[in-house]
């Protein structure tokens, strides 16, 4: 998407402070089962293999969902002891006899099944010297818990804004992808049950400098803990050495011919809570992010902050909204199934296809930048 000169800079700066949202903490996915065998002589065999007159330990019962065990022994002096463990692992259908020396790593055992520890006297291959006289062997068993249910967040709390400019005020070199692009994000969101009265689009004319603002802010003020939010910009982008803007940024190019720096743009939508996805399709369009992303934020773009990105005539579509939104998600050539890609896989389809579409452009390939977010999330079924 190349660029002119252009007139005079959007100079809103809104007095707002970028909100980062801490990473949650994740669920647990095992629970623990403690359990203190004790003994005050010990039993079995010697590590030698020597027969000693005195009984193996008691056998222990498995849970019936436990399917791990770990086992350490520490005699009544502190000093770590062996032990022989007979148990059952996970996929066997007999036991088998193990020697611990000091204490295990969680062991794989089979659900219900019985096991037991006796302390045994004598060397270790470690070097550890083994003189159980009392004390206990301490069972740790682990049981995997049920990944919680996610909820999703419905199309009543989802809110989106798109926009496009292909057709630029003065003297400014139009784009071929802007509107096609809009129309192609519009037309995914729509298919994946989002309601067409949360989406707030522009194109051309009706997205000056100013309405980028207030768009952003919009979205901002819809949004909640437990929304998705989405926001997607396709058209010019300037720097200092490309177009006729100051220097020391990189700014949205209105339909107008003024400018939205990156710093009013991570002001404004660092204010949208909840889930969130920010995309934008221009060239330099990596340098957006400025802080953007966080672990419930994707911020993707179609090129890393220094690099050219391209559209295609034929297409009437960038590269990278043609392929994340048109390619991947309409036609289904990512994901399992038509209109089932996750974010994830729309998001992968572009990053690696883009960098060889245009791999042949006088001013290099372009590298889709992607930062933050959650790897599971989808524009059908986005959840909290």
């Amino acid at each position: 998407m190349t660029r002119l000169r252009a007139a005079t800079v959007v100079a809103t700066l809104l007095a707002v402070a970028a909100c980062f949202l801490p990473a949650q903490a994740a669920a647990p996915a095992t629970a623990a089962r403690g359990l203190s065998v004790t003994y005050s002589r010990a039993g079995g065999v010697t590590i030698g293999g020597s027969t000693w007159t005195t009984e193996p330990g008691a056998w222990q019962r498995v849970g019936a969902t436990e399917d791990r065990v770990r086992v350490q022994g520490v005699d009544s002096s502190g000093s770590a002891i062996a032990i022989s463990l007979d148990y059952t692992p996970r996929g066997y259908s007999s036991q088998v006899t193990t020697l611990v020396c000091g204490s295990s790593p969680y062991l794989s055992v089979t659900r219900g099944s019985q096991l037991r520890v006796t302390p045994v006297a004598g060397r270790c291959t470690n070097g550890l010297v083994s003189v159980p006289r009392s004390g206990h062997v301490a069972l740790t068993f682990l049981r995997p818990l049920p990944k919680p249910k996610s909820k999703v967040i419905p199309p009543s709390q989802r809110w989106g804004v798109v926009i496009g400019i292909s057709q630029y005020a003065g003297r400014t070199h139009d784009t071929y992808g802007g509107v096609g692009d809009a129309d192609a994000v519009r037309a995914s969101l729509l298919t994946a049950g989002w309601k067409s009265d949360h989406l707030l689009v522009l194109k051309n004319g009706q997205a000056s400098g100013q309405a980028i603002v207030d768009a952003m802010v919009w979205l901002a003020r819809h949004s909640t803990s437990t929304s998705y939010s989405f926001f997607h910009f396709s058209g010019h982008a300037c720097i200092s050495s490309r177009g006729g803007c100051p220097s020391g940024h990189t700014y949205l190019w209105g339909a107008d011919n003024r400018f939205v720096p990156e710093t009013t743009v991570s002001q404004v939508l660092g204010q949208v809570r909840g889930r969130a996805w920010f995309d934008f399709a221009s060239c330099e369009s990596g340098a957006f992010d400025n802080g953007l992303h966080s672990p419930l934020r994707l911020v993707t773009a179609a090129s890393q902050p220094h690099e050219t990105a391209y559209e295609s005539q034929d297409w009437h579509e960038s590269v990278w909204s043609g392929l994340v939104f048109d390619q991947a998600y309409l036609k289904g050539y990512a994901g399992r199934q038509k209109h089932r890609a996750t974010i994830t896989e729309m998001v992968a389809y572009g990053v690696q296809n883009a960098p060889r579409y245009t791999s042949r452009q006088a001013r290099g390939p372009q590298h889709p930048y992607s930062a933050g977010g959650e790897k599971n999330q989808s524009l059908w079924a986005p959840h909290v």
